[in-house]
């Protein structure tokens, strides 16, 4: 891989090296949109919370890539919900996100944007 990554574990350790398998992977799919990346910083927090025995988390993707553009994607838990999906799973949506952001971005500043005709 050719983009760097900063990869931050807050308040938890990644004993099984799923989520670091998860973003190695979606970084490699990231590339393939995007190889001019110049970086991709990724914060995974777990939130503690002593009134509930599910674990909640802050997943915060950031990437930079030229000219000067930077997609930042967050997710945070539900309120008032209890959040029952894979902490891989929310790692794997967050980057769906970011890849369809910076497509974007990319098309529109190749002019290759859509228009709606009336």
């Amino acid at each position: 891989m050719s983009i760097p990554l900063e990869l931050k574990l807050k308040n938890f350790e990644d004993a099984t090296g799923a989520v670091s398998a998860v973003v190695d992977e979606k970084l490699a799919k990231l590339e393939q949109v995007c190889p001019k990346a110049t970086s991709c910083h990724v914060l995974v927090e777990q939130l503690q919370n002593p009134k509930h025995h599910h674990h909640s988390y802050h997943i915060r993707v950031a990437v930079k890539f030229p000219p000067h553009h930077e997609v930042v994607v967050t997710k945070d838990p539900q309120k008032g919900g209890i959040q029952e999906e894979l902490l891989t799973t929310q790692v794997r949506e967050v980057f769906i996100s970011v890849r369809r952001q910076v497509q974007e971005i990319m098309d529109k500043d190749r002019g290759k944007v859509k228009t709606h005709g009336s």
